[in-house]
């Protein structure tokens, strides 16, 4: 079973509730019928999300964290919808030029090379972890252009009236230990050294990131006890940097200090860039310009990353261009 909007409903009206019946009367749907839609949930989830008790329910520790992140969606449901509606308002600003992506340098890179190809050009931005919200944004009309990415396995799929065009086939993700780490001293680091460790992830989106590390770490013959999840880079990093866990870094991020970033040992773990747009639309029409100069400036900047411009100074730039083979690749 996939989850859906009404399955998000569910989980905070019980956890609000404290109960199944008052859930199932905020609801209006009969006590068995919710019992029945939360027991599929939990074992689409493979969870049990409550404690059920003689005086009321309440959620576990997983379910506390499934609740949260369902009030979460469904406020950025509310805010798609919110949005949407203003953006078809004829108060918007005339010509504007509306850019979407993924946290990182590639949306501030993307408004950099747009103001370059449309001077004078209003380009306001959203940042969004979830890039099935993205896309949908992007094919609803009220994104013009959007950066996001996917990982192997876990291929993104575009609504009909969006094109993907990649930018890089296969940006490499590092390892991040504390300077005391005992693989700190080594120029890359097998993922069986980090194989005792805890691990700190950024909050779950629905990139597969989570599964894909899992799936890495398995080939390696382990799995990652992931331990924290951190909504910043910054609160990852100060983890790291106690020696209370290990982490990714994507190639163009910072480590701050007190971290050793060193390259993953046969680049096992990458990333894919792309950049999307309408069919048709003005966004694509100088697509090929864009991918250009966006793909000159990403490179001017790995070449501020100390860690990264090493690692494509020994591998050369063609290794990030085209996609590995997938006899490189752990598989599912």
């Amino acid at each position: 079973m996939r989850l859906g909007f009404h399955h998000l409903e569910v989980l905070v009206a019980v956890a609000d509730a404290g109960s199944i019946r008052r859930a199932a009367q905020l609801l209006r749907v009969t006590q068995p019928a919710l019992t029945t839609q939360l027991h599929r949930i939990e074992l689409a989830l493979g969870s049990s999300l409550f404690h059920r008790r003689h005086d009321g329910i309440t959620p576990t520790e997983v379910g506390r964290y499934a609740v949260s992140r369902a009030r979460e969606l469904l406020a950025d449901i509310g805010e798609f919808e919110t949005t949407v509606r203003a953006l078809a308002k004829d108060d918007q600003p005339v010509g504007a030029l509306r850019v979407g992506g993924v946290a990182g340098p590639f949306v501030p890179i993307l408004v950099d090379v747009l103001r370059g190809l449309l001077p004078g050009r209003d380009i306001p931005t959203v940042m969004e972890p979830m890039v099935g919200t993205l896309l949908e944004r992007l094919s609803a009309g009220a994104l013009d252009v959007v950066v996001v990415h996917e990982f192997p396995g876990f291929e993104v799929r575009a609504p009909e009236n969006i094109d993907l065009h990649v930018i890089i086939a296969a940006e490499p993700i590092f390892a991040m230990v504390a300077e005391t780490h005992p693989a700190a001293g080594q120029s890359e680091i097998g993922l069986a050294d980090l194989a005792e460790d805890d691990w700190v992830m950024m909050t779950p989106d629905d990139t597969g990131l989570y599964a894909r590390l899992r799936i890495v770490c398995a080939s390696a013959g382990f799995t990652p006890r992931i331990r924290h999840a951190a909504n910043d880079s910054s609160a990852a990093a100060a983890l790291i940097s106690a020696g209370q866990a290990v982490g990714g870094l994507y190639a163009t991020g910072r480590p701050g200090p007190g971290v050793t970033v060193r390259p993953i040992a046969g680049t096992p773990h990458c990333r894919q860039i792309m950049l999307g747009w309408r069919r048709g639309s003005e966004v694509a029409a100088l697509g090929g310009e864009i991918a250009e100069r966006l793909l000159k400036q990403y490179f001017d900047l790995a070449d501020d990353r100390p860690h990264y411009a090493d690692w494509l100074a020994g591998r050369g730039r063609e290794a990030i261009l085209t996609l590995p083979s997938r006899a490189h690749l752990p598989t599912r």
